[in-house]
């Protein structure tokens, strides 16, 4: 059930409750039964296709009320924004091509997997509040600043840079086993 079919649907329960109640002049609590309907379509709705209330298409690097998996088989598009979702980022076999690779991820409210590559150098930059967040040697605080880079690392050499903003969220970064 989609988005339109959903509103549809309650749309036209509600004119027909409206209907029933001027033209047969049955004393019909409309309120009442429409926000009965509602809570059962919503849990129908729920357990069919999940909950995306969202009528309008975000782009692909705004993942709204869903759960995505990005993968390395696609260009990175830089910025990430991603908003009470769940969302994995597949880095494992990532090849770079030039010189440097940047990924920004802005995390609130949701949960955040990022599988990094074993053979290129990361540097990862965690600015957490009221977040949760693992790095493959430690963890950060729940409030303040983290870093990581990879043993290999040399700025002169290719690499991938990491910054991720979470507030209210959780995000994992590992390496692939």
């Amino acid at each position: 059930m989609d988005n339109i079919s959903f509103w549809g649907i309650f749309l036209i329960l509600l004119g027909m409750a409206l209907l029933v109640r001027v033209l047969l002049n049955i004393d019909l609590p409309v309120l009442r039964i429409l926000g009965g309907l509602l809570l059962i379509l919503l849990g129908v709705r729920i357990i069919v296709g999940g909950f995306d209330i969202w009528p309008f298409k975000t782009s692909d690097n705004e993942i709204f009320f869903r759960s995505e998996i990005i993968d390395d088989s696609i260009e990175l598009a830089g910025e990430y924004n991603l908003v009470f979702s769940q969302t994995t980022f597949e880095l494992g076999k990532l090849d770079l091509k030039e010189k440097r690779k940047e990924l920004k991820i802005n995390n609130i409210f949701s949960g955040c997997i990022v599988y990094l590559p074993e053979n290129v150098p990361v540097n990862i930059i965690v600015e957490a509040v009221f977040a949760g967040v693992k790095m493959p040697t430690r963890n950060t605080p729940v409030l303040g600043r983290g870093a990581f880079r990879s043993d290999e690392f040399d700025p002169h050499q290719p690499h991938i840079d990491i910054r991720v903003n979470v507030v209210f969220g959780s995000v994992t970064l590992m390496y692939e086993k």
